[in-house]
C-alpha cells in the first residue's frame, strides 16, 4: 500500500512517516483487520479502513472520539498514541 502523501521509512514490519531521514511518527498497518493506525494533526489516533474507506478518530486508550465507530485494536491505539510526538501534539492543541 503506498499513501502518496506520505514519505515512508520501513522499520521492519511497522512503517514510519519520515522527513529528512528522521523518524517523525508510527504509522501501523495491523495485520488482521488491515486497519492502519497513524496520528492525525492533534495528536489523535486516526484509525483507516481500507477496505470500505471508513475513518474513526480514538484516543491512545482506544476511547472513539469522533468520525465512524471501527472496533479498533487497543495495543495499537496505545502504541501508535503514546509517542513523544502524539503527546507533544496533545498538549499544543489542548
Amino acid at each position: 500500500m503506498t499513501l502518496p502523501w506520505l514519505n515512508l521509512c520501513s522499520l521492519g514490519t511497522h512503517i514510519a512517516v519520515c522527513v529528512q531521514g528522521v523518524v517523525m511518527s508510527k504509522i501501523y498497518k495491523h495485520p488482521i483487520s488491515g486497519y492502519i493506525y497513524s496520528i492525525n494533526e492533534v495528536g489523535l489516533v486516526k484509525v483507516d479502513d481500507p477496505a470500505t474507506g471508513r475513518i474513526g478518530i480514538f484516543d491512545d486508550n482506544g476511547v472513539w472520539q469522533e468520525g465512524e465507530k471501527l472496533t479498533v485494536d487497543l495495543q495499537a491505539t496505545g502504541w501508535v498514541g503514546r509517542t513523544p510526538e502524539a503527546r507533544a501534539l496533545r498538549e499544543a492543541n489542548a
